[in-house]
């Protein structure tokens, strides 16, 4: 029954995306004032891709940290970006079209498939990033990261950026009136569709209260967990190594 349960939940999670994915960059954008970019370009800072090196991106949703990894990597790596969401890949394939790119950058690869089977080798990777996915998993959580240390190589590095709930109480309340009002409105308006926003506050919600990453990331045999708070603790980029 469980696992009918599972495959209820990534087909409902699944039909979520699907309705969004042409606005959805667009809606990222406007919802964040514009800092999802800077958010991404911090975290493939902190994870710091080398020349050569083979990432792989989970969850790549419409490609937009994928595009940044592989402008980092340069034009003598890889990345792969992996989502279950055919509609979302559509976007960042036509992101990736040759011409779009603005300066030479890695082979990207796309790649339909579950978060927690890949398909992928054994240690091929020498880091493994999700922005803003891991979230959608919280109940399958110990299998993905499991999986993204599976690919990974000893000393491999893993980075995920991940919406979180302020500490500070006014900061934290004001977050809370967002996700519960503001954010269901405006991302309805953009898209048509207001069940996706009033989703997005409800896990955001759910994941402040319920998950402790770095303790996750630790129990999922990474070394190093580190937790770092972004723009007043709205997001937060969780850091590990495989050992």
């Amino acid at each position: 029954m469980r696992a009918a349960a599972d495959d209820h939940d990534q087909t409902a999670v699944r039909a979520v995306f699907a309705g969004v994915a042409r606005r959805y960059d667009l809606a990222n954008h406007l919802l964040s004032g514009f800092l999802d970019t800077r958010w991404r370009r911090r975290t493939v800072a902190r994870v710091a891709p080398r020349p050569g090196e083979r990432i792989l991106d989970v969850a790549c949703g419409t490609g937009a940290l994928t595009v940044e990894l592989a402008r980092a990597l340069g034009p003598d790596g890889e990345v792969v970006g992996v989502d279950f969401c055919e509609e979302m890949l559509a976007m960042a394939r036509a992101r990736c079209m040759p011409g779009s790119a603005g300066r030479p950058m890695a082979k990207v690869e796309w790649r339909t498939a579950d978060a927690q089977r890949t398909g992928l080798p054994d240690a091929a990777f020498d880091a493994a990033t999700c922005a803003f996915g891991v979230r959608n998993m919280m109940d399958r959580l110990p299998v993905v990261l499991a999986e993204m240390r599976r690919v990974l190589r000893p000393g491999g590095r893993v980075g995920i950026l991940e919406f979180s709930l302020p500490r500070r109480r006014l900061l934290r309340h004001a977050e809370q009136v967002w996700l519960a009002a503001l954010v269901p409105l405006i991302g309805g308006c953009l898209t048509g569709r207001f069940g996706p926003y009033r989703y997005l506050g409800r896990t955001i919600r759910a994941w402040d209260h319920h998950v402790d990453l770095s303790a996750e990331l630790r129990a999922a045999g990474f070394v190093g967990a580190v937790a770092r708070p972004m723009h007043g603790g709205i997001v937060t980029l969780h850091q590990a190594r495989r050992a």
